[in-house]
């Protein structure tokens, strides 16, 4: 936490799993948003980041691209999906 203007503000927080380890996926996902946000973050707004994305975090899943999910969403209107392009109609 920094101090700052008599206040506290979140800069890097570990969220444990219960078990003395650390849920990375939760840690990293919330400190991303933290670093990204242009506003600060008490610690209870970064409790309830961390309550909102708890399930998310916590789901299991075998591929995370892109692609993959576009061409399930949108397979008639999806033209071509890469790396670094995508084309939709």
């Amino acid at each position: 936490m920094k101090y700052e203007n008599l206040q506290l503000f979140v800069t890097n927080i570990e969220v444990g799993t219960g078990n003395d380890s650390i849920n990375e996926t939760l840690s990293n996902f919330v400190n991303s948003t933290i670093n990204a946000s242009k506003s600060k973050y008490s610690l209870n707004q970064a409790l309830t980041l961390i309550l909102d994305n708890k399930d998310f975090a916590d789901k299991p899943t075998d591929s995370v691209d892109l692609c993959d999910q576009l061409k399930a969403a949108y397979s008639i209107n999806l033209l071509s999906c890469e790396g670094t392009k995508i084309e939709i109609k």
